[in-house]
């Protein structure tokens, strides 16, 4: 589990075991450049990652790279 704080929420990347049909999903290849640089440190981190924009990511999305990875606001 990784944990983003962006001041105003935490965002919360953990690995997903299974993707539901109804998840909704998105490849790496579809995020903005400054969210897919924050995804992939937060996943390789495992520790708090400042200044993430919330809205480049939804609550419990899929994010599909080399694993399945939901996204949580806490």
């Amino acid at each position: 589990m990784s944990i983003c704080n962006t001041g105003r929420r935490t965002v919360i990347v953990r690995r997903a075991d299974s993707v539901r049909a109804s998840d909704a999903v998105r490849h790496v290849d579809q995020l903005d450049e400054t969210a897919l640089t924050r995804f992939y440190e937060a996943v390789t981190a495992g520790g708090r990652i400042a200044s993430v924009d919330e809205r480049a990511f939804d609550h419990g999305e899929i994010i599909v790279g080399n694993g399945y990875y939901r996204i949580e606001f806490a």
